[in-house]
């Protein structure tokens, strides 16, 4: 009887199984898509983990930066609550007025103000800022502030400066004469004003140069116009003419007695030499 042949065993194909480690221990490729939750399997967080200590390292972290009190970091869908709990546990007070800002003593009364203080306040704490920051944030303000106006005052003051003495080259010994006419301008132009105006003029007059050229030009026109009749000032030098004068006379020197002149005399003769020197020394100062 003839043998049969022998059935032909066909082997099991090899299949291969998806598995989280290679041969190494490390995460193999695309590990995250053996997740059970499908939202993690493209994760860029996760997918940047190579191996089991790099991924317990990145959770420490994030845990640190979550907070001791596991205080969720807000995002765009978070709620009113859940940013005013992330905000209290960073270090923002309860209202907007706990941040308690008081007027900084080197700031000018001027300068400061009150309504710009409380909307500081409320903006600082729409947008959580802890006391610290905001204190901080106010420091800068206020020393930036001190420094800016410093710095307009003196340029202010220099501008003034170069006006007034442009006066001084312009008028020298006439300053005087020149002050006088805008004063009797004031005088004229103010008729029928109230007191006030004319005091609030007055004020100017003198202190703004651009002021004090116009209104000395109109007294000008004034007096030379025969609107006005202005008594000439005198110059320096016209006063010092009238001290030489009165210092040569016989009623100021010391023997006054002997050319017949009483001591009441000698007196008003020395004060008005006196007062002359200080009204040329003001001149020449301003002029």
């Amino acid at each position: 009887m003839a043998k049969e042949p022998a059935a032909v065993v066909t082997p099991e194909p090899v299949v291969e199984v998806p598995t989280m480690f290679d041969a190494e221990g490390n995460f193999s490729e695309n590990w995250t898509h053996l997740l059970t939750d499908t939202a993690l399997h493209d994760n860029p967080t996760l997918k940047a983990s190579k191996t089991i200590e790099s991924l317990a390292s990145q959770t420490v972290s994030a845990q640190k930066m979550v907070g001791a009190d596991k205080i969720a970091v807000p995002t765009e869908a978070s709620t009113d609550a859940e940013r005013d709990a992330f905000f209290t546990a960073g270090g923002r007070p309860e209202t907007a007025a706990d941040y308690n800002f008081a007027k900084p003593e080197e700031l000018p009364d001027e300068n400061y103000s009150q309504e710009y203080v409380n909307g500081l306040q409320d903006l600082l704490f729409a947008h959580g800022a802890s006391k610290k920051l905001a204190e901080a944030l106010v420091k800068y303000d206020t020393e930036f502030k001190v420094n800016h106006f410093a710095t307009v005052a003196q340029d202010e003051k220099l501008a003034m400066t170069e006006l007034e003495d442009g006066l001084h080259d312009d008028w020298g010994n006439g300053f005087e004469q020149k002050k006088h006419d805008g004063n009797v301008a004031i005088n004229k132009g103010a008729e029928g004003e109230t007191p006030e105006f004319k005091a609030r003029v007055v004020e100017k007059y003198g202190r703004d140069p651009d002021l004090t050229r116009l209104l000395a030009n109109l007294g000008k026109v004034y007096r030379e116009a025969g609107i006005i009749t202005v008594t000439s000032i005198p110059t320096p030098s016209d006063m010092q003419e009238e001290i030489d004068d009165i210092t040569a006379s016989n009623v100021y020197g010391t023997d006054y007695v002997k050319h017949g002149f009483t001591k009441a005399q000698h007196n008003t003769a020395v004060n008005k030499a006196l007062a002359l020197r200080e009204r040329t020394t003001k001149s020449v100062q301003t002029g």
